[in-house]
């Protein structure tokens, strides 16, 4: 299992990476819909987590995702 810590340097560096946002304003409190444009960069935003980490999420779970911070928990548990 990964450290918390960790989980969210990971998590920061594959928004940074898909979404093309400079990585200095991304932190664990904030909203994943304020990080996305629309549904579409979020599937490839959830594509991208599963792909790295060798997981598949349920929707059940994706649904509950609302921070940075929340995935980094999600991957950390799977992990």
């Amino acid at each position: 299992m990964k450290n918390l810590e960790t989980a969210v340097a990971e998590v920061i560096d594959i928004i940074w990476k898909q979404l093309d946002i400079p990585k200095e304003n991304i932190q664990e409190e904030n909203l994943i819909s304020d990080l996305a444009d629309d549904s579409i960069q979020l599937f490839e935003l959830l594509t991208a987590f599963e792909n790295h980490y060798q997981i598949k999420a349920s929707y059940d779970d994706v649904i509950k995702f609302e921070t940075v911070l929340d995935i980094a928990k999600y991957v950390q548990e799977k992990t």
